[in-house]
Parts: C-alpha cells; structure tokens; sequence
C-alpha cells in the first residue's frame, strides 16, 4: 500500500490570503492553489501602498505623485477577488494529459466613502467616475468556483434594458 502526502503553505500576496496544497492520494496527484477569503470581499491594496511597498522593496526613492493624483492612487484599491490553480493526473495513466483549470479576478475599485472623498476633491468626479474595473479569466466547470466569480449575465443585462 502506498502512503498519502499532502504538502500545504499559506501565503499573504497583495493582502489577500492563498493557500496552496500538492496531494498524492491513491493514485491521483493534485495541486491547488486557492484565496482564503470566505466569500468576504477581499482587504485589497491601495495604489498608492502598492506604489510605496514596491520602491521600498527594490531600495528606490519613494514617488511623490502630484496632490490630485496622491488622493486617487489612496482611494482606488487593488483586489484579487479571486485566484484559483488546480492541476490533477493519475499516476495510473501516465501519459494522459492532466486535468488543469483556473480561475483569476481582479479589479481596481473605490468605495462609497472613497468616491465621497474624491467628489469632494475634484469635481470631475460629480461628472465621471470609474467605480470598478475587473478582469476575469477562468477555465473552470467547479460549481463553486464559478459562483464565487460573480459574473455580470450580459444576456440578462441586455433583457433588462430591452423592457
């Protein structure tokens, strides 16, 4: 009888948690890495503490932006709403292909006090202002997975508008 292993490591990457795990279980072997985040919405990053945390950790002076792009790049966050890995073969059949699916989202976004404070700032903001820009990359048929990627039903979207 073969022995199971499994080998796990959580990680902190852009203030969001990731857990990653390799298992050897019978005779699949799995690796997965996946954010810990419970279905919350992520802490995030401002522009800005990503900007200061990446000169500081290359030894570069820090950028002083100019005041109106200092309040923009503190209230505007970086999230990773999702990240998902999995790659699984068995060692019964080694020369099929192995299972590999993903699943990425990531959005810069401002909240309602954000946007308040920047309204305040810039009156451009009253005419137009970005609230959120995502990305989503995904090639995944897990239930779960899908359903936390909270996607936008276009088909829905245009049904709407058309009534």
């Amino acid at each position: 009888m073969k022995p199971n292993v499994q080998l796990a490591a959580s990680v902190e990457f852009l203030k969001t948690d990731i857990l990653g795990a390799l298992q050897s279980v019978d005779d699949k072997q799995i690796f997965m890495v996946k954010q810990l985040n419970g279905g919350k919405k992520p802490t995030g990053i401002s522009l800005k503490e990503l900007a200061s945390t990446l000169t500081k950790s290359v030894g570069a002076e820090e950028i002083s932006l100019p005041a109106e792009l200092e309040s923009i790049a503190q209230e505007y966050r970086i999230f990773m709403n999702q990240v998902y890995l999995k790659i699984e073969r068995s060692s019964k059949n080694p020369e099929k292909k192995a299972d590999f699916e993903y699943a990425l989202w990531l959005s810069i976004a401002v909240d309602e006090d954000g946007l308040k404070k920047l309204k305040e700032e810039n009156p451009i903001f009253e005419l137009l202002a970005i609230k959120e820009v995502a990305l989503k990359i995904w090639n995944s048929s897990d239930a779960k997975i899908l359903e936390e990627m909270n996607f936008v039903d276009i088909k829905d979207q245009l049904s709407l508008n058309a009534a």
